[in-house]
């Protein structure tokens, strides 16, 4: 049984959605946001990369609480307004031909506590503080956590229902992309969507492990406090829930800085115990890898297809997976790259940028590049049933969720004295 809770949502002003909603923070290196915000300056990266709005040689303020104070000069400025009543919305993205559509709404910390909001990855202690340091400074959870779970029939025929009126918000981004949401308010449409959400026996964290983890540490800290009758909605987690049938995984590739002291015709060597290697063109369609046993090398200005000579069939579903065929056959003894979690010579590069990004960091910053198949939504769930942990950075989900679109506050609302939308 899933439980979902309604809440009295920050949302932007119909008119400026656009030039609001940003992309999420960890999607692009602080040069990249301050370009964004430079030409943009009511982006919300101003909270969520608060450090764009400090001089370089400023590196003394407390980033969380200059994010607090973006957040509150927003709410002032009428850019961001409270919904009216405690809320389900239904967010909607459409990219092309492909659409996918999901509830916003408060999910269960006990919830995730107890695994029954399901995880597939680790979480890094610092980041995990860092986030858990944003929400209780700021006082609100600003990026949803991305969850999925297996189709059931009564919430698609509500969302089917519910999406037949004409959004409240609606906006093409720059990428092209349209971003939809809806504000369900009425009790029993909000009845319909809870009720039909504790049939669904579990959900699985898709995107957002650090977010998740920061909400329950964020929790865990408000709970000690002699002041928590301040708090409310604390008890649960900012997320989008889509279903599974619906949703977009990439290749999440990876660049190699230096070639661990071997020559290339000793890569190629080693790589031939485990491979077939054949020569490949630049052709898109040669370089892209038809199944989980293929990937692309791109090394010395050329590109290569690996083909893994052994039966995966074997394997268990972790060790099956793409990412993890090259990390245990290549990266690991050959590169010398034991912990990618940590280690500095390995970069990863969504497959959103395209196979051409990895030869531009080849003859920028790296020797060598892999290109992936993609993971899977059935085998990221399977994993995650089965209490097991991919390899870091499996998964690249696209599109891209908009930071900014619904914002959960943690912090006691006065209704009366803010405005509302």
């Amino acid at each position: 049984m899933s439980i979902i809770y309604p809440f009295v949502g920050l949302l932007p002003q119909h008119d400026l959605a656009k030039d609001i909603c940003s992309p999420p923070y960890d999607v692009m290196n602080k040069a990249e946001a301050k370009e964004m915000v430079s030409n943009n300056p009511k982006s919300f990266l101003k909270i969520i990369r608060p450090e764009v709005n400090l001089e370089e040689e400023n590196t003394q303020d407390n980033l969380h609480e200059v994010a607090k104070h973006q957040l509150n000069e927003f709410i002032k400025k009428g850019y961001l307004n409270y919904s009216k009543s405690a809320s389900f919305y239904i967010y909607q993205i459409i990219d092309g031909t492909h659409t996918q559509t999901g509830v916003v709404a408060g999910a269960s910390i006990d919830e995730y506590d107890q695994n029954t909001i399901k995880k597939h990855e680790l979480t890094r202690p610092d980041k995990e503080k860092d986030r858990t340091d944003h929400i209780l400074a700021v006082g609100a959870q600003t990026g949803p956590v991305f969850l999925t779970y297996k189709q059931d029939p009564s919430i698609k025929a509500a969302i089917t229902e519910l999406t037949k009126e004409n959004p409240q918000i609606e906006f093409k981004a720059n990428d092209g992309i349209v971003h939809k949401l809806w504000v369900i308010s009425d009790t029993e449409h909000m009845r319909t969507l809870k009720e039909s959400f504790k049939k669904v026996p579990n959900l699985y964290v898709a995107d957002g492990h650090h977010r998740s983890a920061a909400a329950s540490n964020a929790r865990t800290a408000i709970d000690s406090l002699t002041h928590v009758h301040s708090y409310e909605h604390h008890t649960h987690f900012l997320s989008v829930i889509f279903p599974s049938e619906e949703l977009k995984i990439l290749d999440y590739n990876r660049v190699i800085k230096d070639l661990n002291g071997h020559s290339v015709d000793d890569i190629m060597s080693q790589l031939s115990n485990h491979f077939t290697i054949s020569s490949a063109s630049d052709h898109f369609d040669t370089v892209k890898p038809s199944n989980k046993n293929e990937c692309a090398m791109f090394i010395s200005d050329s590109w290569y297809k690996l083909t893994f000579n052994k039966s995966s069939a074997s394997f268990n579903v972790v060790d099956q997976l793409a990412v993890s065929i090259l990390q245990n056959y290549v990266l690991q003894p050959i590169f010398g790259i034991t912990n990618p979690r940590t280690d500095s010579r390995i970069d990863f590069v969504g497959g959103i940028r395209g196979y051409n990004e990895l030869e531009v960091r080849c003859k920028k910053d790296a020797k060598c590049a892999f290109r992936l198949y993609p993971t899977t939504i059935d085998e990221l769930m399977e994993i995650a049933d089965n209490n097991e942990l991919m390899p870091p950075k499996s998964t690249w989900f696209e599109p891209k969720l908009r930071s900014g679109l619904v914002i959960k506050s943690i912090q006691k609302i006065n209704q009366t004295t803010s405005k509302s939308s």
